[in-house]
């Protein structure tokens, strides 16, 4: 009895042992400059290292500009850049890889207090090829993603005059090709606060938006999504909530062919909010829980109650 009771001793301290092991951290790094930095997204690289992107106010002043680093697998520097205007503030928000070995990052540019948003591409050591910004200004850029045209877009928000100053703003989504040129932008909301964060292509080359709005829904801020062909058009609307509130706040494709939506989810009875997580398949978009459908024929990119 003895004998047994010290293996399974033995076996439990073995077992402790390998659950600590597989629970460690595997590596912990801080990168920058003295002032203020920050990192916003990550990316892993064909070579089994990583590449992310932020802002970092590396130089003396208020200004940030964008921060892009490669590690190695160890995630060890293996190149850092930054890059921008020196009178802007370039607040780096997502990046993707451009298909040659280099990269195009999404985020918002404020001069003067006003914003704008940008899409930049650089070589596949960080630097700079081209920057292009919105037309429009009052702009967040948010999520970049590379179409399957080669071409890129982007989604944000535009925010716009509101009376008595209500928070009032729209989805934007800007497409812009593989040389920096705009090929359109466009807008899609309601009279209220509708915010896009989130971006996908779907395999029939249409746009699938997703973010939070308080134009359409349930009450008080629901998940909001829309859908658009592939020159922006809008093609429905759904949104997803209860009368508490909940914010979408990331959008990605799963290996299955449906999206999984992540967020945040406030109760009428709580004070505090919770994470919500939610899969959602190409015909649940399409039907049930859609607050207007809005057709193609409709003024470019607008969709209203």
């Amino acid at each position: 009895m003895r004998s047994l009771l010290a293996q399974i001793g033995l076996v439990a301290i073995a077992c402790l042992f390998w659950q600590q092991a597989s629970l460690a951290q595997g590596w912990e790094r801080t990168f920058g400059f003295p002032a203020s930095d920050g990192l916003s997204d990550v990316l892993p690289t064909p070579d089994g290292g990583y590449v992310t992107v932020g802002a970092t106010q590396a130089l003396s002043g208020p200004d940030r500009q964008v921060f892009l680093i490669q590690t190695d697998a160890d995630g060890d520097t293996v190149w850092s850049s930054t890059f921008g205007d020196g009178m802007k503030q370039e607040f780096a928000k997502s990046i993707v890889t451009d298909g040659s070995g280099g990269y195009v990052i999404g985020g918002t540019s404020i001069s003067d207090g006003i914003s704008y948003a940008f899409l930049a591409r650089t070589d596949q050591f960080g630097n700079q090829l081209w920057l292009t910004l919105s037309v429009q200004d009052s702009v967040q850029g948010r999520q970049v993603v590379r179409l399957a045209d080669g071409n890129y877009a982007l989604v944000g928000s535009l925010q716009r005059p509101a009376p008595a100053g209500a928070p009032n703003s729209d989805f934007f989504l800007m497409k812009v090709d593989d040389a920096g040129s705009i090929v359109w932008s466009k807008t899609y909301g309601g009279t209220g606060f509708d915010e896009g964060y989130a971006l996908a292509e779907t395999p029939a080359s249409e746009l699938l938006l997703a973010g939070l709005t308080n134009s359409f829904g349930a009450g008080g801020y629901d998940v909001f999504l829309v859908k658009t062909n592939a020159v922006g058009d809008t093609i429905l609307t759904k949104t997803l909530g209860t009368t508490a509130a909940e914010l979408c706040f990331a959008m990605t494709p799963t290996t299955d062919g449906n999206y999984a939506i992540t967020g945040q989810r406030e109760t009428a009875s709580s004070s505090g909010q919770d994470v919500f997580w939610q899969k959602l398949t190409p015909t649940a978009i399409k039907s049930g829980g859609a607050t207007s459908q809005c057709p193609v024929s409709k003024p470019p990119g607008r969709c209203s109650k």
